[in-house]
């Protein structure tokens, strides 16, 4: 089953009022750890503030991979995009929201974030990619 199919099979339409759960726009994103060569998935109302506390935390460089804008009050909530992408990859689960994905999983993230929002909701920094290759696998 695909990461979409997956998705779409937990998610019940039309939403019901408890599933936007959020009082205004938010984020999920994807950022990947260079030391730990893990990918975290997550949620925040400012994925560049997000991205920067990462990075101090951890003492590396962190890149900004892939994020999604979720509409308050039109889209299901980033919670439950966070919930769905961890449960679905739970296999690939390292530590917390660390995960050891492919490229094709970030594919397949961006690919279900495309449905879900649209480009115009969508940051994904392909250029990187090349960059990531010696850390991780394609598949």
């Amino acid at each position: 089953m695909t990461l979409s199919q997956f998705y779409f099979s937990k998610i019940q339409y039309p939403l019901q009022k408890h599933q936007f759960q959020s009082k205004s726009n938010s984020f999920v994103y994807v950022v990947f750890n260079r030391n730990n060569e893990l990918f975290k998935i997550g949620i925040t109302q400012n994925p560049y503030e997000r991205v920067r506390t990462i990075q101090s935390s951890s003492g590396s460089t962190v890149l900004d991979i892939l994020q999604i804008e979720v509409q308050c009050n039109y889209d299901e909530s980033s919670l439950t995009i966070e919930k769905a992408l961890h449960l679905y990859y739970k296999d690939k689960r390292v530590i917390g929201e660390y995960f050891s994905l492919s490229i094709s999983d970030i594919l397949e993230i961006e690919d279900l974030f495309l449905t879900i929002e649209g480009e115009d909701m969508l940051f994904f920094e392909r250029n990187l990619i090349p960059e990531l290759l010696p850390y991780i696998g394609y598949w």
